[in-house]
């Protein structure tokens, strides 16, 4: 693993024009946005599906990049990567996938149980802000190793020490926190990018919480926007869950919350 890390060390720091292509969840964001503010590059998030196939190259066609890093995508086509002449490096944690000129970082290729996530890998790469590989970490159902120092830099945000990971998601401002990430990414392409340029500027998450700058301002309305259908959502299924065990939630608009909601929901209401 320290091999492959500094391989790809080596060519993140050797490399002027990084085009990345990542997952749409706080995991694959967070990583982009780490990887993004160390070396700089460009990013593209793909939003259908958890596969990278030969539809994309006309993106590498049109940048031109010398080197291409793909972020906690569980399937890359090797057709996809026979069309790329620069180097690859492919940093995942899902199920191990075999293929042909890539460097790929998979904890999995040591230890079939390890499931670090893909921007626990990242921050050791090219480091902090710590508080985003915090927001990655946590929203992949992991405990992060810096739990400790994150608490001395935000004490407020993790008030109590966490058995599970979904003591942190659902019961810390640092969950509060992944919520407006989760939210961030719903919506259509347009929007996300939108979201997503100003992410890139933000330096401390206060900016979002006190809405004391423009691009924190943004993302915190946008955010709360969505977050109203999900908590209106949230509560009605409360109110249900003492009655039956059979919830049905019905959806106002076109934007699905079924993974987050399920597990709130089941954090709540374990039996």
């Amino acid at each position: 693993m320290e091999k492959t890390l500094d391989t790809i060390k080596k060519h993140l720091q050797s490399s002027s024009n990084i085009l990345y292509f990542y997952d749409d969840d706080p995991d694959g964001l967070c990583s982009y946005l780490l990887l993004k503010r160390a070396c700089g590059g460009k990013g593209h998030i793909t939003k259908a599906g958890p596969r990278l196939d030969k539809s994309y190259l006309h993106y590498v066609e049109e940048y031109g990049p010398d080197l291409i890093v793909i972020l906690d995508k569980a399937v890359v086509d090797q057709e996809f990567l026979d069309g790329i002449d620069c180097p690859v490096i492919w940093i995942d944690h899902h199920p191990l996938v075999k293929r042909k000129k890539v460097i790929y970082l998979n904890p999995k290729l040591q230890d079939k149980e390890d499931n670090r996530c893909t921007v626990h890998w990242c921050y050791k790469l090219v480091g902090g802000p710590l508080w985003l590989a915090m927001v990655g970490i946590t929203s992949d159902w992991n405990i992060p190793e810096n739990l400790k120092e994150f608490r001395k830099e935000f004490p407020e945000y993790i008030k109590r020490k966490p058995k599970v990971p979904q003591d942190l998601l659902f019961n810390s401002k640092l969950g509060d926190l992944i919520k407006l990430f989760v939210f961030s990414l719903k919506g259509t392409t347009t929007e996300v990018r939108k979201t997503i340029n100003c992410l890139e500027k933000i330096e401390t998450p206060e900016e979002i919480f006190t809405q004391s700058t423009p691009p924190g301002k943004f993302i915190w309305k946008r955010a709360n926007k969505i977050k109203q259908d999900y908590d209106d959502l949230l509560k009605d299924v409360k109110k249900k869950a003492t009655r039956s065990k059979l919830l049905v939630a019905v959806y106002k608009r076109n934007i699905s919350f079924t993974s987050f909601l399920s597990n709130e929901i089941y954090y709540n209401y374990p039996n």
